[in-house]
């Protein structure tokens, strides 16, 4: 609708906000001019660098992260405990128990589970493997380009029996790995963390305060990762979909990252200190599909 119109017609105009880039949006654009920018100056070419002092003021949603008592209270709570009676109208299907696991070990944003599909989930060097793609043709799109990523399935994950999950969602006939849970049509990842804030308000009632929701599992991986398992940044960085262009600068585009036989190697030193997550049992082959 504005593809055509001058700068003079777009000020102009009175746009809805839901037309307009963000702010964290035009920020990260004027970084990259200010970048470019900043050469020039480097360079004499010119003598100012007119994209400084610009950005646009912005808060930035933050999430708590689980402590190790947080875990032990979601992996006892109903839907891990197998003796435990599914409460009546609540849904509680294999790919809900799975998405907290995946989440926690593979530190995916919530969008990327939701719309990862089976043929995603092959084997790469003889590790299975995890592979974030986009394809818009279907649906599948990614946060930024860095989001686009290959990540090795921890093995506790393998533990669990996530190779046995896959097989029985390939004999119904399922595309996605996390079936039972729908796809948001604005944001893929919406309703499982929809599904979450209603679980956590009825058994995790103190994590609303506390600010701690779905997308904290991310958070949590990164800290188990870096600072309890000691993972090297550019290992991190790869696995969890950060670009790298802050160390490597131009020669970023060279590096094709490591091996997945390494990711493998490094995610496999992510552990919890929960008891409750360590006792974890293959309790959703209890659950329907």
């Amino acid at each position: 609708a504005y593809r055509d119109c001058t700068p003079r017609q777009l000020l102009s105009m009175d746009i809805p906000p839901a037309d307009c880039l963000s702010k964290a949006t035009v920020n990260n654009h004027l970084v990259h001019l200010s970048t470019v920018f900043g050469d020039l100056v480097r360079l004499q070419t010119i003598s100012n660098n007119p994209f400084t002092g610009h950005e646009l003021k912005t808060t930035q949603q933050s999430y708590n992260q689980f402590t190790p008592s947080d875990l032990d209270l979601i992996f006892t709570s109903p839907i891990y405990m197998t003796n435990s009676a599914n409460p009546t109208g609540w849904k509680r299907t294999q790919s809900h128990w799975w998405l907290l696991p995946l989440a926690l070990f593979t530190g995916c944003r919530a969008g990327e589970l939701a719309q990862l599909r089976l043929d995603d989930v092959d084997m790469v060097d003889e590790v299975l493997t995890a592979n974030i793609v986009e394809d818009k043709a279907i649906g599948q799109r990614v946060k930024t380009a860095s989001s686009l990523r290959s990540i090795p399935i921890h093995p506790r994950l393998l533990e669990l029996g996530f190779n046995d999950y896959l097989e029985k969602l390939r004999a119904t006939g399922a595309d996605r790995v996390l079936q039972g849970i729908p796809l948001g049509s604005v944001k893929a990842g919406a309703p499982a963390s929809n599904w979450f804030d209603r679980y956590r308000q009825a058994y995790l009632p103190n994590f609303k305060a506390e600010k701690k929701t779905l997308h904290s599992t991310r958070g949590t991986f990164y800290s188990a990762a870096y600072n309890d398992a000691g993972m090297e940044i550019r290992y991190l960085k790869q696995i969890v979909g950060h670009s790298e262009a802050d160390e490597l600068g131009a020669g970023t585009h060279y590096n094709k990252g490591a091996s997945m036989e390494k990711l493998y190697s490094e995610i496999g030193k992510v552990r919890y200190d929960s008891k409750a997550l360590d006792d974890l049992k293959d309790g959703w082959r209890l659950l329907k599909l």
